[in-house]
């Protein structure tokens, strides 16, 4: 982008003259530049001979990255929209493992009191039954 040192400026028009784009024009004698119009060809700089005409680096504006305007839950925090049956599932292998680690406790002191163990014993071994008197 161009500018123009209006102290500098004695509005000559040399600059005028030579824009390709018609980018300048005098008020009040000194040279103006349109910035819509200009290309920032330069020719305008180096027809300057006053130096009234500098150049100014703009710095690129970087795109900023979209965000959505409702993100789903699931992105915030990491956090899912879920209730009890979820937390439960989570918890399934957690919970499976320590009630096999106490029934086999459990089944370890049964077999220590009954001094038997779950090995050979025939079918029907650990079934529950009801005996009933006169029923064998």
């Amino acid at each position: 982008m161009y500018l123009v040192d209006r102290d500098r400026c004695t509005g000559c028009e040399a600059c005028v003259a030579v824009c390709p784009r018609g980018a300048i024009e005098l008020k009040e004698d000194k040279a103006i530049i349109d910035q819509r119009l200009c290309t920032a060809c330069g020719i305008c700089l180096e027809a300057c001979a006053t130096g009234a005409i500098y150049e100014v680096e703009v710095p690129t504006l970087v795109p900023a990255p979209t965000v959505a305007a409702n993100p789903p839950r699931s992105t915030i925090m990491g956090t899912r929209r879920a209730g009890l049956a979820t937390a439960l599932v989570s918890l399934a292998p957690v919970a499976m493992n320590v009630f096999s680690e106490l029934a086999g406790r459990w089944l370890s002191a049964r077999e220590k009191q009954a001094g038997v163990t779950g090995v050979g014993l025939g079918r029907g071994a650990g079934r529950r039954r009801r005996w009933r008197a006169g029923r064998g």
